[in-house]
């Protein structure tokens, strides 16, 4: 009798295939969860963008001595202590102009922006805002009425 340790060539393709498929099976998992982690983070990430984008106009709307006449559906032109503040759509991108002082970023990946001016423009008391956002695949739409402060009841 021979007293021979280790492992058949049978044994070995054996224990490798088994490992094999567990490896693979854990490999599925873990790249179903990361896929589902990114978009669930892409969500959270427009929602987020869309969120502040609102509550900054909402206070600056607050803030306005009044709403300019030359504003229309896609842009916003407010007068806050005398300066002049535009809001506009630029690609996909919302920016905000004080005076003429830079295009600063407000929010991004912007499918559609309308604002609304009740009764009208030229005699402004409500500015309804409505955004669309669109990344991945993903849509997100939110909107608010915000009353202008200064506004003539």
């Amino acid at each position: 009798m021979r007293d021979e340790k280790g492992l058949t060539l049978i044994e070995l393709i054996v224990t490798l295939t088994i490992i094999s498929f567990l490896l693979g099976g854990i490999y599925v998992i873990l790249g179903g969860t990361f896929k589902v982690w990114l978009q669930g983070s892409e969500k959270m990430d427009i929602q987020q963008n869309a969120r502040i984008a609102i509550n900054t106009l909402e206070t600056e709307i607050r803030r306005a001595d009044r709403v300019n006449v030359n504003s229309s559906s896609t842009s916003l032109n407010l007068t806050i202590n005398g300066r002049l503040t535009r809001y506009y759509l630029s690609g996909t991108q919302l920016l905000r102009n004080v005076s003429g002082e830079g295009n600063n970023p407000v929010a991004y990946n912007i499918k559609q922006l309308k604002f609304t001016y009740y009764p009208t423009v030229n005699s402004c008391s409500l500015v309804e805002i409505y955004m669309e956002l669109e990344s991945q695949g993903y849509v997100y739409k939110i909107a608010s009425k915000v009353n202008v402060r200064a506004a003539d009841f």
